[in-house]
């Protein structure tokens, strides 16, 4: 019983954890396109296949994903020339500053939406996060 209250709670509270903190966000990205750059910038150079999966969007719409971060400059496609049916695919120095800058202004947006919170609650919550780390760290991939 006590699972299932984790799961609903994990279900509800993860949508409403991103709303509150970027809501509002100006940024120039789509959440998928933002998603495969911080995705291929951890995993490296992999299938598109891979990462289709990873991101739970289906091959033509990967496809197509990848057709327009490639016209943006912003992932690499490289054909292996063992197999040319396999396409991976990697960041580009473009794709790098982009992630870069977006992963600075997802922390400025939380520091500002942190300002009403007090030094003590701070504390609370990092020891609550740190806590949460430490188990999720067991679910593993």
């Amino acid at each position: 019983m006590e699972r299932d209250k984790t799961v609903h709670f994990i279900f509800d509270f993860m949508p409403e954890l991103h709303r509150k903190l970027f809501k509002g966000m100006k940024h120039d990205y789509t959440r998928h396109q933002v998603r495969l750059l911080h995705f291929v910038e951890k995993d490296g150079e992999n299938s598109m296949k891979h990462y289709g999966q990873k991101l739970l969007i289906s091959k033509p719409n990967m496809s197509t994903l990848v057709d327009r971060m490639v016209e943006d400059s912003l992932i690499e496609r490289l054909y292996d020339p063992k197999d040319r049916r396999v396409v991976r695919i990697k960041v580009s120095e473009t794709g790098k500053k982009v992630l870069r800058s977006h992963e600075e202004l997802m922390k400025e947006t939380i520091k500002e939406k942190l300002i009403p919170i007090s030094d003590e609650e701070i504390k609370v919550l990092n020891d609550s996060l740190e806590v949460i780390k430490k188990i999720f760290n067991k679910i593993g991939e």
